[in-house]
Parts: structure tokens; C-alpha cells; sequence
């Protein structure tokens, strides 16, 4: 499942390569509605239905009259018009050749010298040129009219413009251009991709909380695999497809990641009650898929079905809207079945509501040798990593001859060791006392019972817990170690001094 999941994921990658960031108003619209029909009717009966300006600003007063300037405006234009998408352009030397024309009908469009073009400014009326120059003449509007919608044709149209103004130019006069639509794609662009940047800072907050929640960052790591994976395919699948990140599309992401995390906090809560009841991985993700996947199906399906409904719409982002998120529905719904199950089967999870609300007693990393140094804090989160449980009166926690890899600790009410059940007490136990550490170390066979006299609560640490303990939290798990140690060195240390005591007894007699 791992595997399959990783192949999925690099195709995914491969997919989001394709993946553009574009907005486009019109292709919203079916191609016979009549929006689209009457947008490409007036286009090429009249001009382009999509303004743009471009502003030039000079220095000083009259900036725009100079002789250069214009001729860089015309050149401008000229440029512009050979440009795809581009019907007509307007500027104040459109005017100034209209005027010439009226006194000199062969006359060129730029004028010759600067005195013609104050001649022919003083027959002008400021009035009638306020769409293409300001009243000091200190600014100039080069209007171009075009046919674009999409914001990517526009942001390259800008993009050609400002780099044809950069080189043909004089120093000191500014060029810019601006208008409706520039202004729509920028900001539909730039909250697309604030879209995505908010989405990898949820990620982020999302990994936080989850660690805090599970104290363990490499808990906090897996839990986004089944939150990120649907998302990634996303992105991956609309690459494949051919669809685009616009304004509608950029949402799904940031809904589809909302439902994941809900989804998979019920799915690692329940997986962490069942490990607890089982004590066993796989019939902990059994159990887990048995409480909790029925809702997630239920839920999943009924999303992903009422998003379809919406496909049924004639505006195209809907229609976008709903297919990718019923879609980002069944990747979550396949992710939160298959690879959360596979994850969780590599580890053991402790939250921290369950480290809030365990009762070890008073001061247990001073009355339990196992967790000495340790806060209670840390205590908590080794009893939780390793497995609790309760022993009515005259039951035994371990009988003689058995194996089992296990070292138990007696947090709470009274144990007696015997030979066996009829024997006389070897030791008796209460809390905080260590049993069975030979048959963790050695898997040797029990050589007595352990016969719980007063209901108990014990702990159980296998080889598992001091494989899971290192792994995700060294810190804590030296401690306990270097704790286990000192107490096999005081069991041994007691076995010598009662055997040393033997000797002479035997000796005497």
C-alpha cells in the first residue's frame, strides 16, 4: 500500500508540472452563451472588448510633447498592434495626425520638429484629448484595445509591453501599464497563489497541532500523509487534465484538507483506544476500520455526491468546482482506508489528552524506580507507550514456565511471588516494584508465580515498547534504560548478598 501510494504521489509530481495558474472570465462562460457570442461579435465588428492602458509618465510638465517621447509612443504602438489578442491602439499622436491631416493630407504621422508640435497642440482642445493626455501634459494614456481574457495572455502582454518601453524609452519618462482587466488578473492570480501559499501554512499549523496532539513529531508527520496525499493528487490530476489553478479551483484544496483532518484525527483516535484494548497493531487497525470507516464512507460518499449535483450548473467554475471535489473526496476517502491503516501499523500513538487525564498517584517518579529523573510528564508518556493493566485478587499477573518477553511494574495494590501456587512467599510486591525482567532479557522460561493478593494495576513492557520508546523519544527512553539498569544491578546485588549469607549457614551446619 506504501508502495503504491509513493508511485501515485510521484506521478501526482509529475502532473503538478503542468499545473498553471490562470484565470480566465470568459472561458466561465459556455462558448454559446450569449456572453461569449456577443464578447466575439463586438470584437471583430468594432475593436477588442478589453481595454488596457498604458500610462506614460514623464518628469515635468509637457513631458509627453517631446519630440522623442512621442516618437517612442508611436513606436509603442506600432509594436502593440503586431501583438496577439491586440485589435487598435489610441494615443495623443492619433490626434496630432488627425490635425495634420486636416491641414496637409499627405502629411506623416509624427511631426517634424518640436515647434510643429506646439503649432499643432494650439489647435488642439485640451478637452477633447483628456482620454489620452492629463491638462499639464505631464502624463499620456496610450489606450489598447484587445480581445484577451485569460490573465496569462495578459500578464504576457504586459510583460512585452514594459519590456519594449524598457529599451525604446528616454530616461526619466516612466511606462506602465494598467486598466480593468490587468488589474482582475493580477489580483485573480495573486489570490490563487495566496490560495496555495495559505494552504502549505495549514499544512504547517496542521503538522504543529498534530504533534502537540500526539506528542511526537514523527506522529505529527504521519498524520499528514493522509492529509497532503489527497491534495497532492489533486493538483496532480488537474495537471494531467488540463486544469487550471484560477479562483474556483484554488478553494478545493483548502476544503478537501478541512474533512481529511477530521477524518483522520477519528481514525487515530480510535486506532489508539483499539491498541490499547488489544494490545496488538493489526487488530488495533481492524477495530479502527471497523468504528470509524463506516462514518467516514457514509460521509465521504454523501460530500462527494452532493458535489456532483453542482456539476450540473452552466457556469463553468461550478461545474470545475464540483467535479474536483468530488473527485478530492474519493482520493481522501481511498487515502483514510489504505494508507492511514498501512502508516499506523509502523507505530504507536499517545495523545495528549490521554497523558492529561492518567492517574499514576502521587509523585510516581519518586515512589516507581522505573521513573526515576523523570517528570511526571514523562512518566505518563511511558506508561502510555507501553501497555496498562488490572489484575482482580487471586489472579496471577505470570505463572512459572511460561515465556513471555515481558517486565512488569506494579503501579498500584499488592502482589506475592511463590514457587507456586501452594508455595511459600518468596517476596512480596507493592508499588513500584519490578517483576519478570529475565524473561524480558534473556526469554528465559518464569521460574515462579506472581499471585496478585490486593486488586492491582501493573505495567507491561515488551520488546516492542523498548523498540517504539528510543524511536520517538530517545531522551526519555535513556533514562528509562539507565533506570532498568539500576534496578538489575539491585536485584543482582540482593541475590548475591542472600547467597553469600547462605554459605556460612550451610557451612555451620
Amino acid at each position: 500500500m506504501l508502495f503504491g501510494g509513493a508511485v501515485a504521489c510521484g506521478l501526482a509530481v509529475w502532473g503538478v508540472r503542468n499545473l498553471g495558474v490562470e484565470t480566465d472570465y470568459l472561458g466561465f462562460f459556455s462558448p454559446r452563451d450569449h456572453v461569449r457570442v456577443e464578447n466575439r461579435e463586438i470584437s471583430e465588428k468594432l475593436a477588442g472588448t478589453q481595454p488596457l492602458s498604458v500610462v506614460v509618465t514623464g518628469d515635468e510638465p509637457r513631458a509627453v510633447t517631446r519630440l522623442r517621447v512621442l516618437r517612442a509612443i508611436h513606436e509603442l504602438q506600432r509594436y502593440v498592434e503586431t501583438l496577439p489578442g491586440v485589435d487598435t491602439t489610441l494615443s495623443l499622436v492619433d490626434y496630432l495626425y488627425l490635425v495634420r491631416r486636416a491641414l496637409d493630407p499627405e502629411a506623416p504621422p509624427l511631426p517634424a520638429s518640436q515647434e510643429e508640435i506646439e503649432q499643432l497642440l494650439l489647435l488642439v482642445d485640451p478637452a477633447e484629448i483628456e482620454g489620452v493626455a492629463n491638462r499639464d501634459l505631464s502624463r499620456a494614456n496610450v489606450v489598447v484595445r484587445t480581445r484577451l481574457s485569460s490573465s496569462g495572455d495578459i500578464d504576457a502582454l504586459v510583460d512585452n509591453i514594459t519590456a519594449f518601453a524598457r529599451e525604446h524609452f528616454p530616461r526619466g519618462v516612466t511606462v506602465r501599464p494598467t486598466g480593468t482587466i490587468v488589474l482582475l488578473a493580477r489580483s485573480a492570480d495573486a489570490l490563487v497563489r495566496g490560495q496555495v501559499t495559505g494552504l502549505w501554512q495549514v499544512v504547517f499549523v496542521l503538522f504543529v497541532l498534530m504533534s502537540v496532539l500526539f506528542l511526537s513529531l514523527r506522529v505529527g508527520l504521519l498524520s499528514l500523509v493522509p492529509n497532503v496525499v489527497p491534495i497532492l493528487l489533486l493538483f496532480g490530476l488537474m495537471g494531467w487534465w488540463g486544469f487550471d489553478l484560477n479562483i474556483s479551483t484554488a478553494l478545493i484544496a483548502a476544503l478537501a484538507i478541512g474533512i481529511a483532518v477530521d477524518d483522520t484525527i477519528h481514525y487515530l483516535t480510535a486506532f489508539n483506544a483499539g491498541l490499547r484494548k488489544t494490545a496488538d497493531q493489526a487488530k488495533a487497525v481492524a477495530e479502527a476500520a471497523r468504528t470509524v470507516g463506516s462514518p467516514i464512507v457514509f460521509t465521504s460518499v454523501a460530500l462527494a455526491a452532493g458535489f456532483l449535483v453542482v456539476c450540473l450548473s452552466n457556469f463553468r467554475p461550478v461545474q470545475d468546482f464540483g467535479l474536483l471535489s468530488a473527485t478530492t473526496m474519493g482520493i481522501a476517502l481511498l487515502s483514510d482506508l489504505v494508507l492511514t491503516p498501512a502508516v499506523l501499523m509502523t507505530t504507536k500513538i499517545v495523545t495528549l489528552w490521554e497523558v492529561l487525564f492518567l492517574k499514576l498517584g502521587p509523585e510516581p517518579h519518586k515512589q516507581i524506580p522505573l521513573f526515576h529523573g523523570l517528570r511526571p510528564f514523562q512518566a505518563k508518556i511511558v506508561v502510555l507507550m507501553a501497555r496498562l493493566a488490572n489484575a482482580p485478587a487471586g489472579t496471577a499477573i505470570t505463572r512459572r514456565g511460561e515465556l513471555r518477553d515481558e517486565l512488569y511494574v506494579l503501579l498500584g495494590g499488592r502482589a506475592e511471588v511463590r514457587r507456586d501456587a501452594e508455595g511459600p512467599v518468596l517476596r512480596s510486591l507493592g508499588r513500584g516494584d519490578v517483576v519478570g525482567e529475565m524473561g524480558l532479557v534473556r526469554h528465559q522460561p518464569r521460574t515462579a508465580d506472581v499471585i496478585v493478593v490486593e486488586e492491582a494495576e501493573y505495567l507491561i513492557l515488551d520488546r516492542a515498547f523498548l523498540r517504539r520508546l528510543p524511536r520517538r523519544y530517545p531522551r526519555i527512553a535513556a533514562r528509562v534504560f539507565l533506570n532498568l539498569t539500576r534496578i538489575l544491578s539491585d536485584r543482582l546485588e540482593t541475590t548475591t548478598d542472600q547467597l553469600a549469607a547462605a554459605r556460612p549457614a550451610r557451612a555451620a551446619s
